[in-house]
């Protein structure tokens, strides 16, 4: 059991109580400009990664110009034209020979990839890390209008061993501990909140993907779905790629 937790403005606190005392947790206070965020950073105890939660932060502003009107909708967004990735779903005959580090991630040094009510205050040798450091403030005068966006809850993450069997189930592990870490914490209500899963990688398709969408009844999706994504941009939508918005969202451990 992983104990209840509570949950204020700007941090979670966890009450279990074990002889290794309580668990850890992050502080995220917002600046004088935006005291109102909501979400934060929960440390699984054992393994030390972490479960972040974004939701729009609450408008503090007196503008009610449409583009900040429009953003306090948003818990998170990812240009995905600054993710260098291949595509990722493709039938693996088509990309023999194709190196595997093409499929991890990259974010270009100094790029602004992915907009956030606040910047997480960890370190991570894994994806969040490159999040982190691609992190800028989701704020009206930052974020271009959202060429995607995407309702419900999203979950973030990046395979690694995607074809492996063992390595899934521990990721499907770490989705459903997510899942019921936010029900407890009020923020997932499985009886009516729509669920994607948004890979960050550009693996080539496996037989267990599949599993992916059928346990957790989500809809799966590729960062590289959205690079050159003309098709789904509606008005406002700029070039070189789509800004995929997101009304609520949580990074995987």
């Amino acid at each position: 059991e992983y104990g209840g937790g509570a949950l204020d403005d700007n941090v979670w606190h966890d009450h279990y109580g074990s002889d290794n005392g309580p668990r850890n947790y992050f502080d995220f206070k917002g600046d004088d400009s935006s005291p109102h965020q909501h979400g934060g950073c929960y440390q699984h105890w054992e393994s030390g990664a972490n479960l972040c939660y974004f939701s729009p932060p609450s408008s503090s502003s007196s503008s009610s110009s449409e583009r900040a009107s429009h953003l306090t909708n948003v818990g998170m967004a990812l240009d995905a034209s600054k993710f260098l990735v291949s595509r990722g779903g493709e039938p693996i005959e088509s990309v023999l020979g194709r190196s595997e580090d093409d499929e991890i991630f990259r974010i270009p040094p100094g790029a602004s990839a992915a907009f956030l009510p606040y910047r997480p205050d960890f370190w991570s040798q894994y994806y969040q890390g490159k999040l982190i450091d691609a992190a800028a403030r989701l704020s009206p005068d930052r974020v271009p209008r959202c060429d995607v966006t995407l309702d419900g809850l999203t979950l973030v993450y990046e395979r690694i061993e995607y074809a492996n069997l063992w390595h899934t189930m521990t990721d499907w592990f770490n989705v459903h501990w997510s899942l019921r870490k936010l029900r407890q914490e009020g923020k997932y209500d499985p009886d009516s909140d729509k669920v994607r899963i948004l890979w960050l990688d550009g693996h080539a398709r496996s037989a267990i993907d599949v599993a992916w969408g059928d346990l957790f009844r989500a809809e799966v999706h590729y960062i590289g779905e959205y690079k050159d994504a003309e098709e789904t941009r509606g008005e406002g939508g700029g070039g070189g790629g789509a800004m995929v918005c997101m009304e609520r969202a949580a990074w995987i451990p």
